[in-house]
């Protein structure tokens, strides 16, 4: 970073790398044009380490409407910008893997309506994951004579840790 003396009164190239300037000229002359807010990604290089930024340029306007000058902020959205990264590379991972399975898995939310759905479930089960997309798993997955049996044992579960239900089997047919 620089600090505000070696900024403020500078013109643009006597401080900004040369790869941010040249980033930031088409942004400037883009602002300046349209008088509005510009916000975008901007790329630097900073210890050998690419680094991305979330900037915006705000135009300055005088009470007549003339422009005097901008306003520039950029916030390092480098970690950000990895953790995305990591996170569809992870989505992507679990999506190979569930979807190869021949086991049916789905995943639901807190209210315990369905989220996700394999297609070894569509199969087994013989619905869409659209047709059960934020439905109650009990009414998809159990027979309607134990579903609010099904549903106080998984209650119990999700507050203790234990049923009694837990590792048996039912068939529903």
């Amino acid at each position: 970073g620089k600090t505000r003396d070696e900024v403020i009164g500078h013109k643009l190239e006597e401080f900004a790398p040369q790869d941010v300037y040249e980033q930031l000229i088409p942004k400037i002359e883009e602002m300046k044009l349209e008088l509005k807010p510009i916000y975008f990604e901007l790329f630097n290089t900073i210890g050998g380490t690419e680094r991305t930024f979330l900037a915006a340029i705000n135009p300055n306007i005088s009470i007549e409407g003339n422009f005097l000058g901008f306003v520039y902020v950029a916030l390092d959205i480098t970690k950000q910008k990895r953790d995305e990264e990591a996170l569809k590379a992870s989505e992507n991972k679990f999506r190979l893997l569930t979807e190869s399975a021949q086991d049916g898995i789905f995943i639901t939310d807190g209210s315990d309506r369905i989220s996700y759905w394999n297609n070894a479930a569509q199969r087994i089960f013989g619905f869409l994951e659209e047709e059960v997309y934020g439905l109650d798993m009990f009414d998809i997955i159990t027979d309607k004579s134990i579903s609010e049996e099904y549903h106080e044992s998984y209650k119990e579960f999700k507050d203790a840790g234990y049923s009694p239900m837990i590792g048996k089997t039912f068939e529903s047919i």
